[in-house]
């Protein structure tokens, strides 16, 4: 099932739904950046949008794939606007 999964290039929440469906538990975690084991990335994040909004903008635009694969479009979105706008 995995396998296929990244064969197809399925996005993380959804394996773990083809897992379920399968008969297995789910594999894959989904964390938002605001848990507890993202947090220097939100510091990382937070500081830039303060300092140097152009390294932010980078940072953030390199976190798509965290976003994506996770589903969690909202917090992507309000994170780039946030970087555009400083």
């Amino acid at each position: 099932v995995l396998r296929l999964a990244r064969h197809l290039d399925v996005p993380l929440p959804a394996r773990n739904g083809m897992l379920n469906a399968a008969g297995f538990s789910g594999h894959y975690r989904a964390r938002k950046l605001d848990a507890a084991e993202m947090a220097s990335v939100r510091t990382a994040v937070e500081r830039l949008l303060d300092r140097d909004s152009y390294k932010a903008l980078r940072l953030v635009a390199a976190l798509w794939r965290f976003w994506f694969m996770r589903s969690h479009y909202q917090e992507g979105r309000e994170l780039l606007a946030a970087a555009h706008l400083a």
